[in-house]
This record gives structure tokens, sequence and C-alpha cells, in this order.
């Protein structure tokens, strides 16, 4: 899994301020960065982080950006293992386990 370089993703860091202006701007950046990166794992963490900590539309945006962006991320993930979706996860799991 890829992360964002100099180490594992830190939106975590905006919590001691809980929706102050420092916490917006420190979450802000981390989205930035995440952005830049591409990485959806990490992209995914810093949208939420910086939903919990905006206010009003831009807090409901991010977090439907970031629960769209996971959405996708299994979408993908269903479709590399050949199935429709979380339905048919269990009966996939099975059949990877008769395999090995």
């Amino acid at each position: 899994m890829s992360e964002c370089p100099g180490g594992p993703w830190r939106p975590s860091r905006t919590w001691p301020w809980a929706s102050t202006a420092p916490a917006e701007r420190l979450a802000q950046e981390e989205l930035a960065q995440a952005r830049a990166f591409g990485a959806p794992r990490a992209l995914g963490i810093s949208l939420r982080a910086a939903g919990l900590v905006a206010r009003g539309q831009r807090s409901r945006r991010l977090l439907e950006e970031s629960v769209d962006l996971g959405g996708e991320h299994l979408t993908n993930g269903f479709r590399k293992l050949g199935i429709a979706g979380p339905r048919h996860l269990p009966e996939a799991v099975r059949s990877l386990d008769a395999r090995s």
C-alpha cells in the first residue's frame, strides 16, 4: 500500500484543536498534500479529517467526498475479485480458500 513520502499519514495531528482555525489550516495543508500525492487511502483519511474540523457546507462536501472515494475503492476491489458487490464477498472468499 502506498503512503506519502516521509512516513505514515498524520491527520490525527488536527484533533488537539477540534474545530479551531489551527486545526482547519493543518487539515487543509494535509489534504493538499494528499491530493498532490494521489494515494486513495491518504486522500480518504485527509478528507475525513478536514471534514470533521470544517464547518457548514464545506464539512458536508469534504465528508461526502471521503465516503464517495471509499465507495469507489471498494468497487474497484470487488471488480478485481470478479464479484458484483459486498453480498457476494463471502462466497468469493470461500472460493479463494478452496483453491489454497
